[in-house]
């Protein structure tokens, strides 16, 4: 596992990479708690996973710098395929063309496919995860979200209107509510007027897909 940093106009984000890609995005600063990889513990491992980790932190400084719209990196989030990943494998996470997986892992893959200057409600990222009545559920999974930016929970609204808050709670952002505002209004953003529908518009998705070192396009 290795670590890198980058400051952005609201202190340090924190990233931490494993040989399989990046693991975890704090806003909050530095990675400090970083678990060891037994079977992966070895010279190589710890180069590529070096590699990963700041290969992230300069796509991320490009993207504060208003110079980089899609992330180009490998994710290492088993969250997305569910708990469990053998059963996902031989067909269990999707039946009859039906996602099994649980809520938390469909929300966040559904939010691959909100683009860059566009936003969802949590009502309609909720819809998008199979599950039109869990708005709640989606504002859950976004504040537990382990890859913030690159699974883009900041362009998930309220549906009353603004931004609603960016913290460690419920439909809440961890960099705080003035960072949401600025990471919306860094890729173009407006406050949509009262009683229009949120920028989201359906389309193919080019989402990066979590698994071996591959490269992939958000």
């Amino acid at each position: 596992m290795a670590t890198a940093q980058v400051d952005t106009p609201f202190g340090t984000v924190g990233i931490a990479a494993s040989a399989r890609g990046v693991v975890e995005v704090s806003l909050t600063g530095p990675v400090l708690d970083v678990a060891a990889e037994p079977s992966l513990a070895d010279a190589d491992s710890d180069a590529l996973a070096s590699d990963i980790a700041n290969r992230a932190a300069q796509q991320f400084a490009e993207y504060f710098a208003g110079q980089r719209r899609e992330f180009d990196l490998p994710l290492d989030c088993p969250l997305l395929d569910g708990p469990d990943q053998a059963s996902s494998e031989q067909g269990g996470a999707e039946q009859g063309g039906r996602d099994e997986r649980p809520f938390r892992a469909r929300a966040l893959s559904a939010l691959l496919d909100v683009p860059y200057g566009e936003s969802v409600t949590y009502g309609e990222l909720a819809a998008m995860a199979g599950s039109p009545r869990a708005a709640r559920a989606a504002g859950t999974a976004c504040s537990t979200n382990p890859l913030a930016i690159i699974i883009p929970c900041h362009r998930v609204l309220p549906v009353g209107g603004g931004v609603g808050s960016f913290g460690a709670s419920l439909g809440s952002y961890a960099g705080g509510v003035e960072m949401k505002r600025w990471l919306l209004e860094l890729e173009g953003w407006t406050a949509p007027q009262a009683g229009q529908k949120s920028q989201h518009q359906a389309g193919e998705s080019t989402r990066p897909q979590p698994g071996p070192h591959t490269e992939a396009q958000p």
